[in-house]
This record gives C-alpha cells, sequence and structure tokens, in this order.
C-alpha cells in the first residue's frame, strides 16, 4: 500500500509500475499538459501498472482541460465508498481475471475528453475518451460512463449504471431492470444476456 501522486504534464510521456500497487491517496492523478501538441495516440500520457492496481478509498483521474490520458493495467479494483471520477480511456490487459470499477452506494464516472480538446487539435486516432476495454470480465457498479465498454469475457452491470457509448461483449453481460429503466432503447451486442429484473 502506498501514496502516490502523478502529475501528467507533458505529453508523449509515461509512468511504469511493475507488479500490484494498492493506491491509499483519493487524488491520484493530475493531467494538465498542452494536448494542441498531440499528433498521435501514442503521444498521449499514460499510466501503466504491470498488475493489479486497487485503491483503498477511489480513484480521481481528473484533468484541468479534459486533456487525453490512458490508463492500462492488468485488472482494476476500484471498490472504495467515495465516489470515482476517471477522465481517461481504461485498457485492462488480463484475461480470466474480474475488474471491479465503482462503489454500489455512490456515483462513479468515467469521462469523456472534452469535444473541444479532440476537434481543434490534428490528430491521427478517433477515440473521445471514456472508454473501457478489457480482456477479462468486468463489474460495474453505480458507474455512468460516457464511452463504450467493450468486454472480451462476461460484463455485470450493477446499481443502475448508464453507459452512453457502445456496449459490446463476448461472452454473457447481465444487468438489471434500474440500468434498463436508465437506458432505453441501447443496443447491447453479446454472446449471452442475463436479465436479472422481475
Amino acid at each position: 500500500k502506498t501514496q502516490m501522486s502523478i502529475n501528467a504534464v507533458t505529453a508523449g510521456t509515461g509512468t511504469v509500475i511493475m507488479g500490484d500497487v494498492i493506491i491509499a491517496n483519493k487524488e491520484f492523478v493530475k493531467v494538465s499538459y498542452d494536448a494542441s501538441t498531440l499528433t498521435a495516440m501514442q503521444q498521449v500520457p499514460y499510466l501503466y501498472v504491470d498488475g493489479k492496481l486497487s485503491f483503498d478509498d477511489s480513484c480521481h483521474i481528473t484533468s484541468d482541460k479534459d486533456q487525453p490520458y490512458n490508463l492500462f493495467c492488468g485488472s482494476i479494483e476500484n471498490t472504495g465508498v467515495n465516489n470515482s471520477e476517471i477522465e481517461a480511456d481504461v485498457y485492462l490487459m488480463d484475461k480470466d481475471v474480474t475488474s471491479n470499477i465503482g462503489y454500489i452506494n455512490v456515483s462513479s464516472k468515467l469521462k469523456k475528453w472534452s469535444d473541444s480538446v479532440v476537434t481543434q487539435t490534428k490528430q491521427s486516432f478517433e477515440s473521445k475518451g471514456g472508454n473501457i476495454y478489457s480482456k477479462g470480465s468486468v463489474n460495474l457498479n453505480k458507474i455512468d460512463v460516457e464511452g463504450d465498454v467493450r468486454v472480451e469475457q462476461k460484463l455485470q452491470i450493477n446499481g443502475g449504471s448508464t453507459i452512453k457509448g457502445d456496449i459490446v461483449v463476448g461472452e454473457t453481460v447481465t444487468f438489471d431492470e434500474e440500468f434498463t429503466n436508465k437506458n432505453k432503447g441501447k443496443v447491447i451486442y453479446c454472446k449471452y444476456y442475463n436479465y436479472t429484473g422481475p
């Protein structure tokens, strides 16, 4: 368990953590670089954790002007009792593990980057941020996702989460009545689904 703060002030840079890490503090990453210098996806600052990234409290990856940021880790355990705010694309790289994002009793957000940042910068990538890509399984707990959720294995959606982008699941997606009420008309691409409502 450690306290760590990362300041992403320069495009094309990243932070690497080898092995599992538990973060004890709430304010984890502050993004404040000049996004107008980006010309390729490889220049987006990043955090790479070669293992499980866990939080005692909640995850805050925030930017002062909605600049792009990428979070790569094997899996994530973000079930702190306070709300999380993640302004990033999240890449969960380990197969056959389950990542938990959000806490059932408070609302969390996975935010997209500002349209002004994306459209005013000449770039060779399309992402607008706020996406989750996972090679394993994911449990979402009361979280608002502004981008896509693409999961190779299983996806469980709890606590009335909302997903504004596409939902693509390689195996089974499980959701409840609260999710269907908040996401009316949402198309889900999956192999199987499991509705747990009445």
